[in-house]
């Protein structure tokens, strides 16, 4: 009876465990860059990228991450005396655009030095869609750094801004070289 009762106990404390994290986790993925909660939806989103996916779908998660950091640039850029959480989110939206062009980009180099084209083109795709967000990053950027009065903080936004433009113009070239590949292969296919 005893080994009953704790087992029942032992059960329901890991079912209240259970769903309290994944309820933190559901608020986390709604903290913004300067929240309390933030760091833990950065960890989560770190922890499903360590998952056994194919390089296409994590390609699309990262993607999918610079879209929450653009979202969350949009949801900061109106709020009234916040010019530090601003440029906080400035740094947070450059970081996530910069790690997943860098890792695409890299992952795209090793299927098609492995020879695996076909892939490495479906990462393509993904570097389209992060070239349009990194559009949108520079445009919101562009419009906060406007609203800091605060000249250091505007020079520090300025600077994540070059690096958005540095970015923004490398996965136009990547996306430019992967055209190229494109036409290449199809010329070869053509002469055999």
């Amino acid at each position: 009876r005893a080994a009953l009762s704790f087992r029942l106990a032992f059960s329901l404390a890991s079912l209240i465990l259970f769903v309290g994290l994944g309820a933190t986790f559901a608020i986390a993925d709604t903290a913004l860059p300067g929240d309390k909660l933030f760091a833990l939806d950065q960890l989560q989103e770190k922890a499903i990228l360590k998952l056994p996916l194919s390089q296409q779908t994590k390609a699309n998660i990262r993607a999918n991450i610079v879209a929450e950091r653009v979202s969350e640039l949009n949801k900061i850029q109106d709020l009234p005396d916040k010019e530090e959480l601003k440029v906080k989110a400035v740094g947070a939206t450059e970081q996530s655009l910069s790690r997943a062009i860098e890792d695409i980009t890299e992952n795209r180099e090793k299927l098609r030095t492995s020879g695996k084209i076909k892939q490495a083109q479906k990462l393509n795709n993904a570097l389209d869609r992060l070239e349009k967000l990194a559009d949108e990053q520079e445009k919101q950027t562009d419009r906060i750094i406007k609203n800091i009065s605060n000249e250091k903080l505007r020079e520090e936004a300025d600077a994540k801004l070059e690096k958005i433009r540095q970015v923004k113009l490398k996965v136009r070239l990547e996306l430019m070289e992967a055209m190229d590949d494109q036409d290449l292969e199809k010329n070869i296919r053509e002469r055999d």
